[in-house]
Formats: C-alpha cells, sequence, structure tokens
C-alpha cells in the first residue's frame, strides 16, 4: 500500500505535464541563458587592456635645457659635471623611456602628436588619455629647483568613458613623479654623485597560493546555483496537490481504506525525494552534453544531491502538515512566491554573495539550498568529504527538524474544517 501511494504522487504531477515542464526544463534553460550571456563578462575572458597615450610637446627639451644652462652661467653650481647630469635627468625624457619599457607597452601605446592635432584630439576621444607638456615646462622645472620659483604642472586630458586606462596612467604619472623628485632633489643638494649609491634592499621572497582550489567558472556555478533554488519549488508543488487531495476528499479514502496517516505523509517524503532526485539527475545530465561540464567525484555529488532531496521532502512534508492543520493552501503558495526567492538570495542562486558580503554569504551557508551549493562548489574546486562535512550536517540537521515538526502538525483525521 505504501508503494502504492507513491505511485499515485508521481501519478497525479505527471498528469499536469506544465508543472512538469517548469519543474524540469525551467532551470536548464536559465542555466544556458545565463552561462552564455555571463560568462565572457565573469570569467575575465573580456579583451585585454591596451591603454591608448598620446603626448603632446609644445617645444623641444634639449633646447629648453640649453636656454637654462645658458642663463645659469656663473652659478656655482652649474659645473661641468652638474651640467652633464642635468642632461642625463630631462624629465620628459626620462618619462619617455619608462613608458617604452618592454613591460609597460605590453599594455600602454604611447604617440607623440603634434600640438596643432590637440583640440581635434580632445574631441575626437581616440586616447584614452592625453598628456600635454606645455611651453618651457623643462626650463621652469630646473629653475624651480635650483633658481626657487613655481613648479610648473603636466596637462593631462582624460576620457571619462575609459575609467580603468586613465587610472593606470594615473598612478603611473604620480609614481614617476615621486622617484624622479627624489631624485632631483638629491642631485640639487650635490648628494648624488658618481660615487655615492643609493641602498637597495637585500631581501628574498617567495610566492605561495594563498588558495589552492581551482577556479569555478560562470556555466559551473550556475549550474549548481538554479538546481539549489528550482529543487525548492518541487516541495511547494506537491504539498499543494496534497492539500487539493484533502479538498477532493481523497485523503478521507485513504483513512478509510485503514492507512495511517503517518504512512500518507511519509508517502509525500519519499515521492518528493524521488522527483527531487530525478530532476536534478536530468539537469546535470543536459549540461554535461550541452555545456560540457565534468562532475569530478560524482559520488560526493550524488550523496550531496540526495541529502537535498530528502530536505526538500521534508519541507513538503512541512508544508502539506502546515495546510492540512490549518485547512489552506496559503503555506505552499507563500513558500513558492516568497521564500523561495528569499532562500534563493541568501543562499548565492542570484550572485556569489562572498565577493561584496561575505557575512551575508556566511548567512546564506546555513540555508539549505545556501549549503548544498557550497558543497557542490567545494567538491567541484577539488574538495574532499571533510571539507563539505559542515554542509551535510546542515543539510542533515534541516531534514530532521522539518520532518519532526511534519509529523507532530499532521492532523489524524480527515475532513474539512
Amino acid at each position: 500500500m505504501f508503494l502504492a501511494l507513491i505511485r499515485k504522487q508521481l501519478k497525479v504531477l505527471w498528469r499536469h505535464p506544465q508543472e512538469l515542464v517548469i519543474l524540469l526544463l525551467m532551470p536548464i534553460g536559465l542555466i544556458s541563458i545565463i552561462s552564455f550571456a555571463l560568462g565572457s563578462l565573469m570569467e575575465g575572458d573580456s579583451n585585454p587592456i591596451d591603454v591608448k597615450l598620446a603626448i603632446v610637446q609644445h617645444e623641444d627639451e634639449q633646447q629648453e635645457l640649453a636656454a637654462f644652462l645658458q642663463e645659469s652661467q656663473g652659478e656655482m653650481w652649474a659645473d661641468v659635471h652638474s651640467r652633464e647630469s642635468l642632461k642625463q635627468m630631462l624629465p620628459i625624457s626620462m618619462l619617455l623611456q619608462l613608458l617604452e619599457q618592454e613591460d609597460m607597452q605590453q599594455f600602454i601605446t604611447v604617440s607623440q602628436i603634434t600640438s596643432s592635432d590637440l583640440n581635434a584630439l580632445k574631441k575626437e576621444g581616440k586616447y584614452d588619455v592625453i598628456l600635454e607638456i606645455p611651453a618651457g615646462f623643462t626650463k621652469q622645472f630646473y629653475t624651480s629647483l635650483f633658481v626657487k620659483g613655481e613648479i610648473p604642472a603636466l596637462h593631462v586630458y582624460i576620457n571619462e568613458q575609459k575609467e580603468i586606462a586613465s587610472t593606470i596612467v594615473q598612478n603611473i604619472l604620480e609614481s614617476f613623479q615621486y622617484q624622479y623628485t627624489l631624485m632631483a632633489e638629491l642631485s640639487s643638494k650635490g648628494l648624488l654623485t658618481q660615487d655615492v649609491k643609493l641602498p637597495t634592499a637585500d631581501t628574498s621572497s617567495t610566492v605561495q597560493t594563498v588558495n589552492q582550489q581551482e577556479p569555478v567558472s560562470t556555466s559551473v556555478y550556475y549550474t549548481f546555483s538554479m538546481t539549489v533554488m528550482f529543487i525548492l519549488y518541487i516541495a511547494g508543488t506537491i504539498a499543494s496537490q496534497a492539500f487539493l487531495e484533502k479538498h477532493m476528499h481523497i485523503f478521507d479514502r485513504i483513512l478509510l481504506a485503514n492507512i495511517q496517516p503517518m504512512i500518507y505523509l511519509l508517502s509525500i517524503i519519499v515521492s518528493t525525494v524521488i522527483l527531487s532526485f530525478i530532476q536534478v539527475s536530468i539537469v546535470f545530465v543536459v549540461v554535461y552534453l550541452m555545456l560540457d561540464i565534468s562532475f569530478v567525484q560524482l559520488p560526493l555529488h550524488l550523496l550531496v544531491t540526495l541529502l537535498l532531496a530528502i530536505v526538500v521532502g521534508s519541507i513538503a512534508a512541512l508544508l502539506s502538515a502546515a495546510n492540512y492543520r490549518f485547512n489552506s493552501a496559503e503555506f505552499s503558495n507563500v513558500f513558492g512566491s516568497v521564500i523561495v526567492s528569499i532562500l534563493a538570495l541568501f543562499g548565492g542562486s542570484f550572485f556569489n554573495l562572498s565577493t561584496f558580503a561575505p557575512t551575508l554569504a556566511k548567512i546564506g551557508s546555513w540555508t539549505p539550498n545556501g549549503a548544498a551549493l557550497q558543497s557542490y562548489l567545494t567538491i567541484q574546486q577539488g574538495g574532499g568529504l571533510g571539507q563539505i562535512s559542515s554542509y551535510l550536517w546542515i543539510l542533515t540537521a534541516v531534514a530532521v527538524i522539518c520532518t519532526a515538526i511534519a509529523f507532530l502538525l499532521f492532523p489524524r483525521r480527515g475532513g474539512i474544517a
């Protein structure tokens, strides 16, 4: 008789193909759409950074240095050695040398343009950053350094639509300014000579990876996140159908057949577990064939799936018991329309909370779907039974608590209140 009740539950759902399509095909469709839509964005497959920098010089730097040295004849510091040092420390030339290094050329392209093209380039937005070196910059810089006076400034024009590129150039310029100012100040004080070397730290280091686990792709993440969310809808669906049986006096006839109410409730749990396990299995097989997702350590995946299915069965029993006790289908309806969405949000089905809200992610791991999701991801990253044991205990506790409450709430007699 118990097996007959299970078959009855499955046949009732089979006679509602629309609900079957939603429960079985909807997660597959969402997984496919999200994987193709967000895959390149979340996995970092976007185009590499290519910063386009334009440099505009209004005057020749060598001529400006010559003019400064000409005006500085007779000064005590303007000896032959100092003159040669200044030629080696031309600020713009050193900046260009820095930008033309091989490491820099991997992500930044420098173009030198004429001053006549400056206004047109500002409007076109062809370059991410335009660096304008005003006339007399080098001469004014050396004057402020040795004779004192106003410090000159470079003009930097940033394309507001290219925030990353502009930030990179800004950081490079700030770092260069600090290093060059330090060297120039030491040179102006006579502390930087051929016989003086700046101290260097004799250090050694090793690089260790903190997280040894493999990263999870977008397809893998949303395969599991959508699976643990849609499996919860089965609980609400089964509970609604069970209440319909009470309304149609089918439950009364079951009692007249001398079948214990607890046997009927247990049949709801078992049939829900079977349906949930089938749903997850179909999803996994389809994404394996369609998205080429491999399931490492398959026995652990099956263990988590079985525990999650048992949890869903216990939730279905709890909702059915509440519906029967209070003679209303509101409990299963609210669960399917509101509670599942809340659990999905905190459990990480919509997006990975750990990236920006670690506290909420920690709370979400205590939900059944969140614990199952973390278990799947940990297994996929190479984790073993020991790494997911805490999540398995959460699933077990939820199943036991919901089942116990369901058996306490479920009425022993039929009829409609």
